[in-house]
Parts: structure tokens; C-alpha cells; sequence
């Protein structure tokens, strides 16, 4: 559904390098061609899948106190994006959070 804005493509690679309001036309394309709701989570939600929901264990990181465990960041990243779901899930089962 038109170009793919990352600077890493690849298709299990994370789309980055995109508005806010292209999010918003994807949605609104996406919710036409299937029929179904689709949105972008609210401020509260994300915050919640992020910090690993109600029963967190209350790691550093979203998943564990170890970066390495559950992210990719300046030290190991090489610069660039990486497969999604390459890391470990937070609490809740979401990858790729921290």
C-alpha cells in the first residue's frame, strides 16, 4: 500500500522513518480493504505494553533488566534495524518494546 519510507527495508524489518499522519492513511486504507477497525494505540496503552501490564515484575527494560536481552540500541545495533521478534517478549508477550 505505497512506499516503504525505512532506510532498512526488509520484509520482517520495522517500518521507520514514518509520520504520524501516514500511519493514520495506512489505518484508514488498511480499515477499508478489510472492513475492520484498526488504530494506532493510545498514550495509556502503549505505556502499558511497554511497562509489561498490571503484574509486572518490574524490569529495567520492557521484559528484563538486561537491554541486551530485549532490545536493540546503539551498542548492539550496528547502526540499523533488525528483524522484528528477534529478542525476548516483555511480560505480556509484545516484542520488541524497549
Amino acid at each position: 500500500m505505497g512506499d516503504n519510507p525505512s532506510k532498512f527495508n526488509g520484509k520482517k524489518n520495522p517500518v521507520e522513518q514514518v509520520s504520524w499522519n501516514a500511519c493514520q492513511e495506512f489505518i484508514t486504507k488498511l480499515n477499508q480493504m478489510t472492513g475492520m477497525e484498526f488504530r494506532l494505540p493510545t498514550e495509556a496503552e502503549w505505556e502499558y505494553a511497554a511497562r509489561d501490564g498490571n503484574k509486572s515484575k518490574g524490569y529495567l527494560y520492557s521484559g528484563s533488566n538486561n537491554p541486551d536481552d530485549v532490545a536493540w540500541y546503539e551498542v548492539n545495533s550496528g547502526n540499523k534495524t533488525h528483524v522484528v521478534n528477534t529478542k525476548a517478549a516483555n511480560e505480556l508477550g509484545i516484542y520488541d518494546m524497549s
